[in-house]
């Protein structure tokens, strides 16, 4: 008797372990990854997000006989991830491996013959089968027989074909497409039948909130009632608007509702200018240089015809001075300025000082990435450097400006590169103390090559050819040193000179959030004797970003002139301005 009990227990106790096993097998997390070889690209990334997309449907916790359907299901997975791109014929090995409590599904695939257009037919129905845009695409399709045939490029071709007809005008367009796919023949026959339907016009225009006068808002608009509608041009002159000076928000809404015989649509413009004052500062400190501000203020609504006025004071140990700049917009406001301005700078590096007055007046025209200035200026300077005469300089020379800017973000960008071109000159001949011709050049690159790092590259030239350096304004000529220029040596400490020359690299990576650590290597000159030897300086620093520009505090040193061991530099502001 106690033995058959003792012989039932041990029945029960083993019973409730597998019991306990099997529960704890079932529930247990399990790791599953996929191995897949031989796909690439576009292919590979489809057929990872279905195998994810399937895993994530059956839940966290997978028994391994749930597993095991997961890996066979995985097969077909793979197979329709690869059929999209035109391998249909492609040929997959798998095998389900378990290595302690992770799962490794692999599949090994051969993708075989492509599957090619063999034939490819497009008719153009409606009274837009006459229209040149459309025609000259049709001309240019992108898909061709011959082609390997891809679903993500039949889909493509189709949209722009789409696209193409409603930017002219045709926004009742649709397809009547038929594809056939043969795998047993291995043949892919494309029919796309395009009906266009009626085509359609701008109509009127009218305005909402808006502080300037209508002849000025319609400058803006580059088409006029009758021409073709397009909502691509709605959209790029929404998004241009925006971007502008003059607005802080565009909204353009298209009437399709309204009744017209003529298939003219009319358009409201709902405008939000932005506030009629705008201010804007700046900071920086320098071991060698002291404190340093900047402060703006912006008039931004000056009447009812976009007028507005731009003023400046800048406050340093080396260089104050104060502007004021008046523009007046062009034809198109959005790329046309007139400008009028007068500006005060007092100047003054340990190798001299200047005070100086200049009168300007020009044009400029922009684009999304270049801007380009033509201006009149007019300069009288008195300036002493140290061991010579003060003299007095006066000119009147025009120069030529432009610039071309690709960022991701002005203030605080992750990748950028921007170039700036001067060139300026005078003659004795036209009210000027001497003649000269002068050139000068900046660029400046920034990017990311991992999430967490930054490379900034930053280079300047420049090159005075002058009748009588004697005379030639002491602010006009090339200096360096400072935070923006060589670091570990005083703002323009380095000059005067004819011939200038800078190149920094600096390094930033990230610590924590929006906190980046940097070192850097400046090098360069600003002289007259291009002998001269380079000024080099290098250091450590904190950056770290805002929404008003990056805060930058760097330790510097003068490493080709023995001075202060370290100097402190920190600036506050955009990095592109």
């Amino acid at each position: 008797m106690i033995k058959m009990m003792a012989r039932y227990l041990s029945i029960v106790i083993s019973g409730f372990c597998i019991c306990l096993f099997a529960y704890s097998d079932a529930f247990a997390k399990s790791n599953v990854s996929y191995k897949l070889v031989g796909l690439k690209g576009d292919i590979l990334t489809n057929v990872q997000n279905r195998l994810l997309i399937m895993q994530n449907n059956t839940g966290e916790y997978l028994t391994p006989a749930l597993v095991h359907k997961i890996y066979l299901q995985g097969k077909n997975e793979v197979k329709l991830g690869i059929e999209p791109y035109g391998y249909f014929r492609a040929r997959i090995e798998s095998r389900l491996s378990h290595i302690g409590d992770k799962w490794i599904a692999s599949y090994y695939v051969t993708l075989g013959e492509p599957l090619r257009i063999t034939s490819l037919a497009i008719e153009i129905k409606g009274p837009g089968r006459d229209n040149s845009a459309i025609q000259k695409f049709i001309q240019d399709f992108p898909l061709q027989v011959h082609d390997v045939f891809t679903a993500p490029a039949y889909d493509k071709a189709k949209t722009k074909m789409f696209t193409k007809a409603r930017s002219q005008g045709y926004l009742q367009a649709y397809f009547q497409n038929q594809l056939v796919v043969d795998l047993k023949a291995y043949t892919c026959r494309i029919d796309i039948h395009l009906e266009t339907g009626p085509q359609f016009y701008f109509g009127a225009v009218s305005f909402e909130n808006y502080p300037y006068s209508e002849n000025f808002l319609r400058r803006f608009i580059d088409f006029r009632q009758g021409d073709v509608f397009s909502s691509s041009k709605i959209i790029k002159l929404q998004q241009a608007m925006e971007k502008s000076y003059y607005f802080k928000r565009a909204v353009i809404t298209p009437d399709f509702e309204e009744k017209n015989p003529d298939r003219e649509i009319p358009l409201k413009f709902n405008l939000i200018p932005p506030k009629a004052k705008r201010y804007s500062l700046g900071l920086g400190y320098g071991t060698l240089t002291g404190a340093r501000l900047s402060a703006a203020m912006s008039l931004r609504h000056i009447g009812q015809e976009g007028h507005h006025l731009e003023t400046e004071m800048k406050l340093s140990s080396i260089l104050s001075g104060m502007g004021a700049t008046y523009y007046i917009p062009g034809k198109n406001p959005l790329t046309d300025e007139w400008l009028m301005g007068a500006n005060y700078k007092r100047f003054e590096p340990k190798s001299g000082k200047s005070n100086t007055v200049t009168l300007t007046g020009g044009f400029s025209k922009k684009s999304e990435k270049w801007n380009t200035s033509i201006n009149l200026n007019y300069l009288v300077e008195h300036f002493t450097i140290h061991q010579y005469a003060p003299e007095k300089s006066h000119l009147l020379y025009p120069s030529w400006k432009t610039s071309y800017i690709v960022t991701d973000d002005l203030m605080s960008p992750k990748n950028a590169y921007a170039f700036n071109l001067i060139v300026q000159g005078g003659s004795k001949a036209l009210l000027s103390t001497t003649s000269f011709g002068q050139v000068q050049a900046r660029a400046k690159c920034i990017f990311s090559p991992v999430s967490f790092a930054r490379i900034l590259l930053r280079g300047e030239l420049g090159f005075i050819d002058v009748h009588n350096l004697e005379v030639f304004p002491f602010s006009m000529r090339y200096f360096a040193g400072g935070v923006n220029s060589i670091r570990g040596f005083a703002d323009s400490s380095i000059g005067p000179g004819k011939y200038l020359g800078i190149a920094s690299l600096e390094y930033q990576n990230r610590i924590v959030g929006n906190l980046f650590g940097a070192v850097f290597y400046d090098a360069g000159y600003a002289t007259n004797h291009l002998a001269t030897p380079v000024n080099r300086g290098a250091g450590i620093g904190a950056v770290y970003d805002t929404r008003i520009g990056p805060i930058k505090l760097y330790l510097a040193r003068a490493i080709s002139k023995h001075t202060k061991p370290f100097s402190v530099e920190f600036s506050l502001g955009a990095e592109f301005s």
